[in-house]
């Protein structure tokens, strides 16, 4: 078997896979060292019904409401019914979440109507990583090989998929089962909380082998990274969880007119109201006020951010922290049903880089990780042969094959263009753009670096198309000339090589 990436999504269904096929030999393949994955980056924690008043239809109508009608509400209730179980396989594995007493210390995050997050101070993701790269790496018939880099899939006369081949040495890895994890797009973005590795690599292989993909514009900008040139640094929401709130550079709270819920709105509205609030003010940034947080309470709960902005010459909770939204999380990806299959026979998807119809149109925060455990599992017992689901029919929209080019053009323009705030003529502009570089790739000599190049610009392609087919406002997309909901776009939309 092999897997492709090596954040929670392919660590976790790893782990999984050896629970239910205690023979299994798995390949685990990444593109840089195994240390790399935007599971690392994830401060703020993983959603679990874990502790009264809550309970598992709170959380599944907070999902709901986040993703504004697009939501497939059997996925969601699938994964919000199972994350308890995976909760206590994290702390089986010792993943130390916090405690309060004898409790655990739950969080509060945009969209949640309870505390409900459990968390490792703000270092989550980086704990469970490490649990999780401990129990892969200490297992024997688990062989990880970082630094190789996918270039296209293979399959067989009938389509099955057959594994990948790299770039690394001209390598080709055959398995008779293959796993993408290797998450979202954030990177295509000028401004991003991704790391370097996050372009979107098995969305476009998988595309260019036959496999739909599903919301490509659903890309979910996080509404505060700390705003500094060259510091791309979130700053968790887990802190307006705790009291803090947007201001405008003089000193107005602004939330509030947008949502009734402030500044633990939904992602998506928070991100909107700093935009246009920005664009009345002219200012380039709004501030996250933190001072009705202590400050032993604020360096105790959240030591990574109290350290990283002091180092920043921002001494919070006492000076408030300049932010502003960017890139973070792509709630579309390839399609994939309850169990990570795809289109293609013997290809799986999970976490970011699949899109299993949890998020909908706009991410509820903290319900990343759990979507990558919950489906790992559900993968790991459907590669096991308790069953064998397959995709249901669904409508695909004509497309051509497009491809990108991973310029600094490339990434100004999504900014740019497809957006927090997106209008059609830049998205048309964008598509333009995108149509130029290509032109341009073209006529440079053929290499794998080329191809790369092509799945970048490709995916750049998918997302503006996307774009252009949904002409209304929902969740994330937001259009201008369309600024309402529209029933006749309350469905996913899909893209394939050619209509099913």
């Amino acid at each position: 078997m092999l897997i492709i990436g090596s954040g929670i999504a392919g660590f976790a269904n790893a782990y999984y896979i050896r629970r239910y096929c205690p023979s299994a030999r798995i390949t685990i393949a990444t593109k840089t060292d195994l240390l790399e994955s935007s599971t690392r980056h994830a401060q703020g924690g993983i959603a679990c019904v874990w502790a009264s008043p809550d309970s598992l239809d709170d959380h599944i109508q907070d999902t709901l409401n986040a993703g504004a009608g697009l939501c497939h509400p059997e996925i969601v209730a699938l994964c919000v019914s199972k994350g308890a179980a995976r909760l206590e396989d994290l702390i089986h594995l010792g993943v130390p979440f916090t405690r309060k007493d004898a409790a655990f210390d739950l969080h509060r995050e945009g969209g949640h109507s309870h505390r409900r997050i459990l968390h490792v101070d703000d270092q989550t993701g980086s704990s469970i990583h490490d649990s999780l790269l401990r129990a892969v790496l200490n297992d024997p018939l688990i062989t990880c090989r970082p630094y190789m880099q996918a270039i296209e899939l293979l399959h067989d006369a009938n389509g099955t998929c057959r594994g990948a081949h790299f770039i690394e040495h001209n390598t080709t890895i055959t398995a008779d089962i293959t796993v993408l994890a290797t998450g979202g797009t954030g990177r295509l973005y000028a401004h991003t909380s991704n790391p370097e590795t996050s372009t979107g690599d098995g969305i476009a292989l998988a595309f260019l082998a036959g496999a739909r993909v599903a919301n490509l514009e659903m890309m979910q900008f996080h509404p505060t990274l700390l705003w500094k040139e060259g510091s791309p640094f979130l700053i968790t929401e887990a802190l307006r969880g705790e009291g803090a709130e947007l201001i405008t550079l003089n000193g107005h709270a602004f939330t509030k007119s947008y949502h009734p819920l402030g500044s633990l709105a939904p992602r998506d509205s928070v991100s909107q109201a700093i935009v246009r609030e920005c664009l009345k003010t002219h200012d380039s940034h709004v501030l996250l006020d933190c001072s009705s947080i202590h400050e032993e309470h604020f360096a105790k709960r959240f030591p990574v951010i109290f350290k990283t902005l002091q180092k920043n010459g921002i001494y919070a909770p006492k000076q408030p922290i300049p932010v502003f939204p960017a890139a973070h999380y792509t709630c579309g990806g390839i399609l994939v049903n309850a169990f990570g299959q795809s289109d293609i026979p013997s290809l799986y998807a999970v976490g970011e880089t699949a899109s299993t119809g949890l998020h909908g149109a706009n991410r509820l925060a903290s319900n990343s990780l759990l979507e990558a455990l919950v489906f790992a599992h559900e993968a790991a017992y459907a590669i096991a042969g308790h069953t064998n689901q397959s995709l249901p029919p669904i409508k695909v929209s004509p497309l051509e094959r497009g491809t990108p080019y991973p310029m600094q053009a490339l990434h100004k323009t999504l900014w740019d263009n497809v957006g927090i705030l997106r209008t059609q003529a830049g998205l048309q502009k964008a598509q333009e753009d995108i149509s130029s570089l290509h032109h341009t790739l073209m006529e440079e000599p053929a290499s794998q670096q080329r191809r790369l190049a092509e799945h970048m610009l490709l995916l750049g392609n998918l997302m503006v198309q996307s774009a252009l087919l949904r002409k209304e406002s929902r969740g994330v997309h937001a259009l201008a000339e369309f600024p309402e909901k529209n029933n006749i776009y309350c469905q996913d939309t899909i893209l394939g090589l050619k209509t099913l």
